[in-house]
């Protein structure tokens, strides 16, 4: 296979059977047709590798590799972008899709600003089919104004709708976790700002994000997933502690990932596993500095009540059961 490939795009699959031949289908619409198609196998139960396999065999820029067995989205993330020989990574999940400028828009905003990784909109589409993009202003950002707007949440720490110079993954190496699938987002874009120099964010929507009720963002959180969220929640922590310049933004951002774990851990099992040294800090003044005071007193209930935290998890899991039913 001797051409120029300008875009590599990652894409795991696993039991999206459903959803694969959208995805694929929408990268064969593409403007820019200089890419390749990594597929990991995650080692998915469903039909969705069959569906690949036949894709492949009538398309030589389809590249696919297996995981020997089931290693979470975080590690076969990793297998794929290893594996790129493009110019650019984008990465794609299996039960989404792209508009079809995307990969043209994203790489040509790449090269005339020559930047590193480039930030685009993208469009929310619900159960219901109801279109919401989430845009952004345009400009170029220093790492440090883009480690600003990922900490204030005015970027999503998402890995797709964006691209990636491909020296970010080869003259570099990431902490990977096993099994991880929840949070692993937020880990890797943060390592690979920490390499890049230019960041551009564009207006363009080039991104389909598809509201999946069995994906594992849609759920209720198991056991195992709160436990990949702590060891995210862990690893942040490490991550940022030392960099002062972010300091206020970064305790504000802990506490909104330790205000969502107490929504899901009723029993506390797993606050306890939280970084020590970040936990001695949160008296009720450390608090009432980063929110408002009924905000605190909230948080402060639900720390010390279990039958506030209960109250709360009946309400979401209503919540979940209700929106399954309606989507049927």
């Amino acid at each position: 296979m001797e051409r120029n490939i300008k875009v590599s795009i990652s894409i795991p699959v696993y039991n999206t059977g459903k959803y694969i031949s959208r995805c694929l289908d929408s990268i064969f619409a593409q403007t820019l047709q200089d890419f390749e198609i990594i597929i990991v196998n995650d080692q998915s139960p469903d039909n969705a590798m069959q569906i690949v396999k036949k894709y492949a065999e009538q398309e030589e820029r389809i590249r696919i590799f297996e995981n020997l067995q089931n290693m979470g989205l975080m590690w076969t993330r990793r297998e794929g972008y290893r594996r790129a020989v493009g110019e650019y990574v984008v990465f794609c999940d299996s039960d989404d899709f792209f508009p079809p400028n995307a990969l043209k828009v994203l790489y040509e905003a790449a090269q005339i600003n020559g930047v590193d990784i480039v930030i685009s909109a993208y469009t929310y589409i619900t159960v219901y089919q109801k279109k919401n993009i989430l845009k952004q202003q345009q400009r170029i950002l220093s790492q440090e104004e883009m480690f600003k707007a990922l900490l204030s949440g005015e970027i999503a720490h998402s890995l797709w709708a964006k691209i990636y110079h491909r020296k970010l993954f080869f003259d570099y190496e990431y902490d990977t976790f096993e099994h991880h699938t929840n949070g692993e987002d937020m880990i890797l874009l943060y390592q690979l700002v920490q390499y890049a120099h230019r960041m551009a964010v564009i207006e363009d929507s080039t991104y389909y994000y598809c509201q999946n009720l069995q994906s594992s963002t849609q759920k209720r959180l198991s056991d195992k997933q709160l436990g990949t969220i702590v060891n995210s929640i862990n690893w942040f922590y490490d991550f940022m502690k030392n960099k002062i310049l972010y300091r206020n933004l970064f305790n504000k951002k802990m506490l909104n990932m330790l205000y969502f774990l107490l929504s899901q851990d009723v029993a506390k099992k797993y606050l306890f596993k939280l970084n020590t040294e970040f936990m001695q800090q949160v008296n009720f003044q450390f608090v009432h500095r980063y929110w408002s005071f009924p905000k605190t007193i909230t948080f402060y209930l639900k720390l010390h009540s279990f039958g506030l935290r209960r109250i709360f998890t009946l309400k979401q899991s209503l919540f979940f059961y209700l929106r399954n039913i309606l989507s049927k």
